[in-house]
């Protein structure tokens, strides 16, 4: 048990990069009944923080591992992200998972750069798998950097991307370079692919680009580099226009043994008043010539721009999506073929927004077919604004259909399952559904709230996050994982008498402190670095 013990979270954390004034988060937990102890078993419980923007900084999820008949709360997923100024461009992102069934972790580092025009400048991406957890030596780690560089006009001139082994510095590095050529009319003519090894510079591929005097593309021919170092075509496609908007593109390949071009599929686009349909071809050797019948044909309608109405058609499936005149998508059906070629409705969803443009109402319908039984299944769910919060009443209604006939007999069976949402820091609501013979009913009502993390957490600034608060039976530490010094903690009463004393050595992230023994009431948890003291308060609440 001692390879998953970092991980194990007795109670609900707050990952320090969250914990921020200007924050609010979502929690939930998730539970399932075990119908050999009758009871409800929690089994993932998630935090989403989001800053005063509202952009997405993270995210922090456990889940409830079966580990030699013994349950434990492992952390499976952790992520933190920052941003450049106001802006929504990334600029540092840390994603961390963790499956403890086979005991590997995988850890990503991000750092972006930007222009002032907001360009990317260079990308460092580092990678990290190891065996059983974070604290582990690495089996597979990678760096990459990508580095742009641009002309006058903003345009790319190259990318350069290094990749190289990272820490155990076994395996070989590798250079691709990425050169971008243009017109004197800035229109961009051509794109090599190659090594960035000054030694051994040659090229893997590049495209070719051929315009017109508007610099519309008409021709775009991709080139191979042979072992003969000679340049090879492989595939091409050639644009037509009618009245500067694209028409038709047919795609090519070349065949080595004729050493002629293939046909392989065709693209037509139809403008009918704001209808914009593109339908996809393939070419049929059998007959030698297209296919009469699209494989696909995509359909839009565009009103001063916003989109209103889009279709996409297979052979024997199609969805079509309305929108209002703000681009909001206000319906949608999927929709499949039956024995007699009629369409049927396999998917429907409608949307409502209020006057500010806030969703309100979504329904949806949705049929499957189960080992010959079809289902149909309904889900409505409105959501209630009250200032900063959102209210969402969900149900959900699951309804057998004799579609064989009418008198084919069914087992009687009867379910429960639960979803229990935990919300910050008090609200604890559960949902329930029952499925009696071959139909279900799930009604679930829960809140969505939007509070500051400091609300409800507690720890100073130096490192250390403890939660929840209040507390009913455990008390959770969690260490940054920047400090390298240990740290001495004690629990006194608010006379100062000491009540417990715990001592965290340096790596170790998560700590558990058993307070279940404490009458209810506050308690202070003072802290000890090196020589710097510092006072917090908890509170315990009755089991």
């Amino acid at each position: 048990m001692k390879r998953i013990l970092p991980l194990i979270c007795s109670l609900f954390l707050i990952h320090p990069s969250l914990n921020a004034q200007d924050t609010f988060n979502k929690n939930f937990t998730e539970e399932i009944w075990n119908t050999f102890d009758q009871r409800w078993i929690p089994y993932l419980r998630n935090q989403a923080a989001h800053d005063a923007s509202g952009r997405y900084i993270g995210a922090y999820q456990e889940i409830l591992y079966n580990f030699k008949l013994e349950f434990l709360w492992v952390l499976n997923y952790q992520s933190t992200y920052t941003y450049h100024g106001t802006s929504d461009q990334i600029a540092t992102q840390e994603i961390y998972s963790y499956e403890p069934y086979i005991g590997i972790s995988f850890t990503n580092w991000r750092n972006d750069h930007y222009t002032e025009e907001g360009l990317p400048l260079f990308s460092d991406v580092k990678i990290r798998k190891a065996l059983e957890d974070q604290t582990s030596v690495p089996i597979d780690s990678t760096y990459t950097r990508t580095t742009w560089s641009y002309n006058s006009d903003g345009k790319p001139l190259a990318i350069e991307t290094y990749n190289e082994p990272w820490l155990n510095g076994v395996g070989e590095k590798s250079v691709l370079l990425t050169e971008f050529y243009y017109d004197g009319a800035g229109c961009e003519t051509e794109r090599v692919l190659k090594r960035g090894d000054p030694e051994d510079p040659k090229p893997f591929s590049r495209a070719r680009f051929i315009r017109n005097e508007k610099c519309q593309l008409q021709e775009e021919i991709i080139d191979y580099w042979t072992l003969q170092d000679t340049w090879i075509p492989g595939s091409r496609i050639v644009y037509t226009y009618e009245a500067d908007r694209l028409s038709e593109s047919l795609s090519f390949e070349r065949n080595y043994v004729s050493n002629e071009w293939e046909a392989r599929s065709k693209e037509t686009h139809e403008y009918i008043g704001d209808t914009t349909r593109i339908s996809n071809y393939n070419w049929d050797k059998s007959t030698d010539d297209w296919r009469t019948e699209p494989q696909r044909v995509s359909s839009e309608v565009k009103i001063n721009g916003v989109l209103r109405w889009a279709e996409e058609r297979l052979s024997e499936s199609r969805n079509i999506r309305i929108y209002d005149a703000n681009g909001r998508e206000l319906s949608e059906v999927s929709q499949l073929k039956d024995q007699n070629g009629k369409w049927v409705d396999s998917y429907v969803a409608n949307k409502e927004f209020d006057t500010e443009g806030r969703l309100t109402k979504q329904i949806r319908l949705s049929e499957y077919d189960d080992e010959l039984k079809l289902f149909q299944k309904k889900l409505l769910v409105e959501n209630i604004y009250v200032e900063d919060q959102v209210l969402l009443e969900v149900n959900t209604t699951t309804v057998r259909k004799d579609w064989i006939s009418s008198s084919e007999s069914y087992d009687s069976t009867t379910m429960t399952s639960s979803v229990t949402y935990d919300y910050y820091c008090d609200e604890h609501l559960r949902s329930e559904t029952t499925v009696r013979d071959g139909a279900s009913d799930i009604r679930r009502r829960f809140q969505v709230a939007q509070s500051t993390l400091a609300a409800c957490g507690i720890g100073p600034d130096n490192g250390l996050i403890a939660y929840p608060n209040p507390a009913q039976d455990y008390l959770t530490l969690k260490l940054d994982d920047t400090s390298r010094q240990p740290m001495e903690i004690e629990i006194l009463d608010l006379q100062g008498r000491s009540i417990q004393t715990v001592s965290i050595e340096v790596g170790r992230l998560l700590t558990r402190i058993d307070i279940s023994d404490l009458s209810p009431g506050i308690y202070i948890i003072r802290t000890q670095k090196g020589g710097e003291f510092q006072e917090f308060k908890f509170v315990k609440v009755d089991g």
